[in-house]
């Protein structure tokens, strides 16, 4: 499932490109993107039938929101260089920077304390 994840990356971005030019905006584009997708994940919230505890979100560290910040960042990222760049270039670099941070955060145990605390 994690491979597959990997290799609809350069599919999505295509298609985000392509809305981004057809409507003149690939900060639209992110944005339609992500209201798909929320739309998506409402409806397999509701076929998975899994709940949450809405008043545990008072509990969640407040740090833990930019991860909504972070995928807008890399979706509306990857509209844009994706045209410039192509798909091996822009999709190279990402894997670069995933690997590179990955090996910052795993050797420091930095995640996994931030995780646990």
């Amino acid at each position: 499932m994690v491979a597959l994840a990997g290799a609809l990356l350069p599919i999505q971005a295509g298609l985000n490109t392509k809305m981004g030019k057809a409507i003149e905006s690939p900060v639209w584009a992110s944005l339609i993107s992500f209201a798909v997708g929320t739309v998506a994940m409402l409806a397999y919230a509701g076929v998975s039938k899994q709940g949450f505890n809405f008043a545990e979100l008072r509990n969640v560290p407040a740090y833990t929101w930019l991860a909504g910040i972070l995928g807008a960042f890399y979706v509306t990222t990857i509209v844009l260089a994706f045209p410039r760049l192509g798909p091996a270039l822009t999709f190279g670099l990402v894997v670069a920077g995933q690997l590179l941070i990955s090996l910052v955060l795993d050797h420091f145990n930095i995640l996994v304390q931030a995780l646990l605390s």
